[in-house]
């Protein structure tokens, strides 16, 4: 097709869908209003960097272990939620009370060790002081002999570790000091926190990482008293730490930099990268393909007979891709030349039926024999649902577009693996498009095409 036909097949089609652009809008804000067809779909830089840290390993493929600790009420938990994610938010983490070492498995393995504050109470600040290996504080009252440590957030039961028993229940690779970058301090707190940070560096040196906590609440003062108050805290930990904000997200992309390049193994950087990119790749498409599931549930619903109808709603998918990827101006006008093709062709695949029909005479000599009683035959059309047939066309069709876009690492499956997949599902399917529920059939597109991209 070349450049004037295509611009009247598509001017013809937007003119034939008045409300073609209300259509694309209503789709938008259908998608983005629909948390169970999102799902988990979030892009957010800390949904990003939680599942990227979820992927990590250390040096012998066992995933990290890390213990938080810090003083009461400088934000540890809201860290360890914006950096591990959501399966944290459901363990009530009161760090500031407990008298016990909390230890949290996440599924990927990667385990959380979150410990009492300190420079609260010094019983409370000993155990933390235990757990990690730092010479206890002087106070004969004080003091601990073993470390209350409860190995399960679900259960109540908490033991109790000594000696070598702490290291072989619970080893570390990592500590992360949280401190709150908002806070203003006196000269006998800014000793104190120093010496902490200088026996912290010195027990665990390249594996320490400090997080500096608030830093939304420092940008609401001036600059001026933001400087001085992060160049006081830069001070205490000797250029270490990385300030951040746990709510706003800023700075976690940073820390999880700083925690992955602490990890035993001497793990490349660009692993993290990699995986930073590849999670913000499938949270990206993810939309895409949540959005594009109603469009492909309002084509399914579609009869053969509506071809104007079923090539306005392929031109909308193309559009929305277009809109996703910016893609180049070349590359638009073949795609939606393509469109009218593809629409075209779904139609008559899945859409239109060669039927057997009954004809009138032709010519003479058959007018003559239908006296006696002869019927003629000839081939027509019926129109049905395209249903999953036009699925199973359709789908593989939008899967390879969006595999060529994202530039997937793994190789795209064949046109004809997806039909496969989709008309195995034609007993779930089928009952949907009967009921015309267009919102079940966007859910189970949605998980189609997630299935089929390996996410």
């Amino acid at each position: 097709m070349n450049i004037p036909e295509l611009y009247v097949a598509v001017r013809t089609i937007v003119e034939t869908a008045k409300g073609v652009t209300d259509l694309i809008r209503g789709i938008i804000d259908l998608t983005e209003n629909n948390s169970e067809l999102l799902g988990s779909v979030e892009e957010n830089e800390s949904s990003v960097v939680s599942k990227a840290l979820h992927s990590l390993k250390v040096g012998d493929g066992a995933a990290p272990r890390i213990a938080v600790v810090g003083e009461t009420s400088v934000g540890k938990t809201a860290l360890v939620n914006a950096l591990f994610g959501s399966e944290l938010a459901a363990v009530k983490l009161t760090a500031d009370t407990t008298r016990s070492v909390l230890r949290v498995q996440f599924p990927s393995n990667l385990v959380i060790y979150d410990t009492p504050g300190i420079f609260s109470d010094e019983k409370l600040e000993n155990i933390t002081r235990s757990f990690i290996g730092l010479r206890q504080r002087y106070n004969p009252a004080s003091r601990v002999r073993s470390v209350p440590f409860q190995p399960d957030p679900n259960a109540d039961e908490i033991i109790q570790l000594s000696g070598k028993n702490i290291r072989k229940e619970a080893p570390i690779d990592i500590v992360l000091w949280t401190v709150d970058v908002s806070r203003t301090l006196n000269n006998m707190t800014r000793d104190a926190l120093h010496l902490f940070f200088t026996q912290l560096d010195k027990k665990f040196g390249k594996h320490l990482v400090v997080a500096g906590t608030h830093l939304d609440v420092l940008q609401e003062v001036s600059d001026e008293e933001a400087k001085e108050q992060l160049r006081v805290w830069n001070e205490i930990s000797n250029n270490q730490i990385i300030p951040l904000s746990s709510t706003e997200g800023d700075g976690l992309t940073d820390l999880a930099k700083e925690l992955f390049k602490r990890l035993p193994g001497n793990a490349s950087l660009s692993k993290l990268q990699q995986s930073l990119n590849q999670v913000a790749k499938i949270n990206r498409c993810s939309f895409v393909v949540a959005e594009m599931s109603h469009p492909l549930a309002m084509i399914m619903l579609m009869s053969g007979d509506n071809q104007e109808e079923i090539e306005i709603h392929v031109t909308i998918l193309i559009t929305l891709l277009c809109s996703h990827y910016s893609v180049d101006e070349e590359t638009w006008k073949d795609l939606h030349g393509d469109s009218i093709a593809i629409a075209r062709q779904v139609q008559q695949t899945a859409g239109v039926e060669k039927v057997v029909v009954k004809r009138d005479p032709i010519g003479v000599w058959e007018r003559i024999r239908s006296w006696f009683g002869a019927t003629f035959y000839g081939t027509g059309e019926s129109y049905r649902i395209l249903g999953v047939q036009g699925l199973s066309e359709l789908l593989p069709i939008f899967y390879e577009l969006i595999h060529d876009f994202e530039d997937f690492d793994h190789p795209p499956l064949t046109h004809e693996s997806i039909s496969k997949v989709v008309r195995a599902q034609q007993t779930d399917l089928e009952p949907l498009v009967r009921l015309e529920d267009s919102e079940k059939l966007a859910l189970c597109i949605n998980d189609l095409q997630k299935s089929q991209l390996k996410f």
